[in-house]
């Protein structure tokens, strides 16, 4: 666009160049003299303009370039940083082994009949203190610990039983990686009882889901 302005400007210039030249008496007379040095600096005065204008415009494109790549790479790394993340969230499951361990001498279990329950956790490594337990049924029990009734939540439709293992004096720990904490649980509901099991630290978490089947 601005070598377009330019050569309009130079066209003009020779026209009134040419223009005073026949009026003028080819510039005999000062003042036409002075008036075509003036038109002179005027153009080239706009051409500096113009080429400054040209060369700011130049930069700016550079820099909206180099902001325009910055935010390529911002993007990239948010990426890479989700997916550590959600490697992170990945890893921190399952890193805890649990099960559930009935003590009931029968092969079944019966409404209204509390039963003696372990729940064994297993760390491959050291940790202290260890996790809390946390259980979702779909049914309500009544879980005690050390004859402590352990009150439920209501959750989405769910009943959560959240155990504090350390604050119970009824866990058995063995080198910081073996505990077993040991519940009792009264099911409250003939037919199969679904549950989720979920042990979790900052660091670590571990689910299993199982179920009973209870008979009258």
């Amino acid at each position: 666009m601005y070598w377009k302005i330019t050569v309009a400007n130079w066209i003009t210039l020779v026209l009134i160049t040419v223009l005073g030249s026949v009026l003028g008496g080819e510039y005999k007379n000062p003042l036409h003299l002075i008036a075509l040095v003036i038109l002179i600096g005027y153009t080239a005065g706009i051409q500096l303009l113009l080429q400054n204008n040209s060369k700011i415009q130049g930069e700016l494109e550079q820099k909206q370039e180099a902001i325009r790549i910055k935010d390529i790479e911002s993007q990239d790394l948010r990426n890479k940083l989700s997916e550590v993340f959600l490697a992170n969230k990945i890893s921190r499951e399952n890193t805890l082994y649990l099960a559930v361990y009935p003590l009931n001498p029968g092969n079944s279990f019966k409404l209204n009949t509390p039963i003696r329950t372990k729940v064994i956790i297993n760390a491959p490594f050291q940790i202290t203190p260890p996790p809390d337990l946390k259980i979702i049924t779909s049914a309500r029990w009544l879980i005690k610990v050390g004859g402590r009734v352990v009150h439920p939540r209501q959750y989405a439709g769910k009943n959560e039983y959240i155990i504090p293992v350390s604050s119970f004096n009824e866990i058995e720990t063995i080198s910081d990686r073996y505990f077993a904490v040991e519940l009792q649980i009264e099911f409250l509901r003939i037919g199969m009882n679904e549950f989720t099991l979920l042990a979790e630290t900052e660091e670590h978490r571990s689910q299993i889901n199982n179920m009973f089947e209870v008979i009258s």
